[in-house]
Order: structure tokens, then sequence, then C-alpha cells
């Protein structure tokens, strides 16, 4: 069944598995796309821009969204939510290319029609105001982009539990901002305080920690806390071990 194929997709793609889900999904679309009409069709599309984009193909990626959209705008109208998380998945990936006057018109349309549809303090108004904050932060506004993403802070702890991932994300954001204007030691509170988290919520050893651990190691170095940072190295060079053995099997 191709629903399933594209369930699967997702499993391996949280595990980082990311060529085996893009064939799954691949298998999915053909299949999909044999039977008109198909519901299915704009998500697994979606899904594989995901991948896609993961993979650093973006154009790629950028036409499989578009297409996703356009799907899911003439299945279920343009204001559905699933055509704003189409918008929000595009307007990363144009955002990962440094098309911000692209990106920000569709990051706006997903918060209003999330806004309609969503009750006040929704995740997805959240994650809009995320999205919009990472437009601010590529365009160097450091002071815009840490008002939304406390505006996005604050409305998640009001509805998710404190130890959310998504509440650890936001402060991963929060810390980059503090980094870049200098102030290390907030950068690092905030750091410490997201690791804890999103270790919490994915495990020490989660593909998923790098990024945030590599951040994270440059703020300790920059303090002279080489310790913690070698520390920190270590973990990440045992993640990528384990991902590159995975990826040989």
């Amino acid at each position: 069944m191709a629903d399933t194929r594209v369930g699967l997709a997702l499993v391996y793609r949280r595990e980082s598995r990311l060529a085996e889900a893009a064939d799954l999904n691949i298998s999915a679309i053909a299949t999909y796309q044999e039977r008109r009409g198909a519901k299915n069709l704009p998500v697994a599309l979606n899904n594989l821009g995901r991948i896609r984009s993961e993979q650093g193909r973006s154009k790629e990626a950028e036409q499989l969204f578009r297409k996703a959209i356009a799907l899911w705008e003439e299945q279920l109208g343009p204001t559905h939510p699933n055509v704003a998380a189409g918008l929000a998945s595009l307007g990363l990936v144009l955002c990962s290319r440094s098309k911000f006057s692209e990106a920000e018109p569709l990051f706006r349309r997903a918060r209003d029609i999330d806004k309609a549809f969503f009750p006040v303090n929704h995740p997805r108004i959240a994650t809009d105001l995320n999205n919009m904050a990472g437009l601010e932060l590529g365009r160097k506004h450091y002071a815009k982009a840490a008002a939304l993403f406390q505006e996005a802070e604050a409305m998640l702890e009001k509805c998710l539990p404190p130890d959310h991932p998504e509440i650890g994300t936001v402060l991963s954001r929060l810390a980059e901002i503090q980094h870049r204007e200098g102030r290390l030691d907030q950068s690092e509170i905030l750091y410490r305080r997201s690791l804890e988290i999103l270790e919490q919520a994915w495990g020490v050893e989660s593909p998923m920690l790098l990024s945030l651990l590599e951040d994270y190691s440059t703020v300790l170095r920059s303090e002279q806390n080489y310790a913690d940072a070698a520390s920190m190295d270590a973990r990440i060079m045992k993640i990528r071990v384990r991902q590159a053995l995975r990826s040989s099997k």
C-alpha cells in the first residue's frame, strides 16, 4: 500500500535514513499518480521535498513543494492548513538559498491561514512565528528575530509541556542570536537548556542534535572552555561515525 510506504518513510526520515525514506516516497508517488485524484499524492510530494531539502537538493525540493501546494489548493481550497504547511516548507527552502523576499509573503500567508483556522496560542501559529524569525535571522535583523522567537516561546509555553522539543528548538535559535551579538554567557545558558530538552526528546546520540552540539561547542570554545568544547566535539564525532556506519550497511 502506498499509504503504508509514506508512513514508513516518515519513520526512516526521523532515523536519518534519508535515502531509504526518499525511495519509499518516490514509490508511493508513482502509485498515487496512477490513481487519478489520489488525496495523499501531495503529502508524499511534500514529504519527499523535505527529504531533498535535508539532502541539500534545494531546487528539487522547491519543485516538489510547489506541486504539493498546487494539489492541496485544488483538493482542499487555498485556505486549508495543509496549504499553509506547504507554503511554510517552500519558504524554508527559499530561505536556505537566501531568497528572503520570496519567502516572506509565503510565511505571512501561512501564518494568516493558521490564525484563521486554529485557536489562539496553537503550536502551528508558533511555528509560523519561528519561520518568520528565522527569516529575519537570515537577514541579520537580530532584534526582530529575537522578538519573534520570544513570542513563539511564550506561545509554546502556554500550550505545551516545558520539556517539549519545540521549546528546545526555539531556545537554540535564541542562543544563536545571543552568540552572534557577543553575549556568550547568555548564549551558553540557552544552549544548555535547549540541549537538555532535546536530549530527553530525541536521545543523546540523535543525529538531529548535531547542529546544536556544533554551535554549543563553538560558544564554549569562544569562552575558552576548551575541556567542555572537546567533550562536545567527541560527541559530534561519535554521532557522525554511527551515521557513516549505518549508511554503509
